[in-house]
């Protein structure tokens, strides 16, 4: 046991850490948490984490479409509500995309972000929001049709919300 003065510092002048840790293994605490951490993040990776996500996408986009709107107001708020669940599902599925499709999901979620900017940046023009999205439906056909094909493979139906499995 170390030896403790009046200030409480050991016999090297250093106050203990949380719980009595030294810096060096609190340093090694945090690396192996940063490790920790950054398997998680990885960890919702997978086929069937994927699989899960379109399964739960279909289920929601389900629910949303089934309502029938009551007037323009109501159509606006059920638009909007699409809009916000497949911004919440692309990113769900981009979160979840295998290795086998990872980069595809990545490129049509930046790509869906930056036309909705560039959109939004050209609200009034009809003619540049139509580039804007032509441009963006070129850019997305080979990531799509991979993403698509591997969807009907691995999880039996389309990645696309309302289609026939």
């Amino acid at each position: 046991m170390s030896e403790r003065d009046a200030t409480g510092r050991g016999r090297r002048g250093r106050r203990p850490g949380l719980l009595g840790a030294t810096p060096r293994n609190g340093l090694l605490l945090v690396v192996l948490l940063l490790a920790l951490l950054v398997t998680a993040c990885d960890g919702g990776r997978s086929t069937e984490a994927f699989c899960d996500a379109v399964a739960s996408g279909h289920e929601r986009f389900e629910g949303l479409l089934a309502e029938e709107p009551e007037g323009a107001m109501d159509a606006g708020r059920t638009v909007l509500a699409v809009r916000e669940e497949l911004q919440g599902y692309v990113e769900e599925l981009e979160a979840t995309a295998p290795d086998e499709i990872r980069e595809d999901m990545e490129r049509i979620s930046e790509s869906l972000d930056l036309a909705e900017d560039q959109g939004m940046a050209h609200i009034d023009d009809p003619l540049a929001m139509l580039a804007t999205a032509l441009a963006t439906s070129l850019d997305l056909i080979l990531p799509a049709e991979r993403v698509e094909s591997f969807a009907q493979r691995e999880c039996g139906r389309s990645v696309v919300p309302g289609l026939a499995r």
